[in-house]
Formats: structure tokens, C-alpha cells, sequence
């Protein structure tokens, strides 16, 4: 069965900081392994819940520090790590600019 999404992804291989909604200090620190623009792969050791609504902050570039908000729709335990599927919330104009323009440079 094919895979069908609403959006491109790209794998990458970006560290990033994990927030809790409400609460200012680091819950984590992860990798995003794949990325669109309606979410993205997280991988971190940090044991969240699906349905937990995170604050996300990462470099595309040297330029381009990112915050977004996702909300926790699918975790899947490994070994090493936990990997979590991210969907964003409310992405804003220049933000999802942002994101386009860097998915469609690493397609």
C-alpha cells in the first residue's frame, strides 16, 4: 500500500530543543531525522506523551532559528531512543516560508 501524505518530507538530521507548552525550561534536546511542512521525525531519549502540545526551537541554517508549536500524534519506542511523530499547530507565513523554501533546496 502506498504511503500517502499531505505534504513532501526530506530527511535530515537536525538538533533541536524541546519544550513543554507553559513551562520555559528545556524538557529536552533531540534530532529531527525527517521534516515537511506539516511536521516533522523526532528522536530524543526524553519520554513525552502522545497528545503533549511541545514548543520546538531548531536551526534550518547559520540564519534561520525556528520556534514551533506541535502536538505528539504517534511515538514509537526503539531501542536507544524514543522516535515521535510531530504535527505542527498555527505555523505562521514566514515560518512555513522559511520551511518551503529548505525542503524544496534538499529534495
Amino acid at each position: 500500500m502506498a504511503e500517502r501524505r499531505r505534504f513532501k518530507r526530506v530527511g535530515v538530521s537536525i538538533f533541536i530543543d524541546v519544550f513543554v507548552q507553559g513551562d520555559l525550561k528545556t524538557r529536552g534536546r533531540g534530532v529531527i531525522s525527517d521534516l515537511s511542512l506539516g511536521g516533522m521525525a523526532l528522536e530524543t531519549k526524553e519520554d513525552l506523551g502522545i497528545g503533549n502540545v511541545l514548543i520546538l526551537r531548531f536551526n534550518l541554517d547559520a540564519n534561520n532559528l525556528i520556534d514551533l508549536k506541535g502536538k505528539i500524534v504517534r511515538k514509537e519506542k526503539q531501542p536507544a531512543l524514543i522516535k515521535y511523530g510531530i504535527q505542527f499547530i498555527k505555523i505562521g507565513f514566514f515560518v512555513k516560508l522559511k520551511l518551503k523554501n529548505f525542503i524544496v533546496v534538499h529534495m
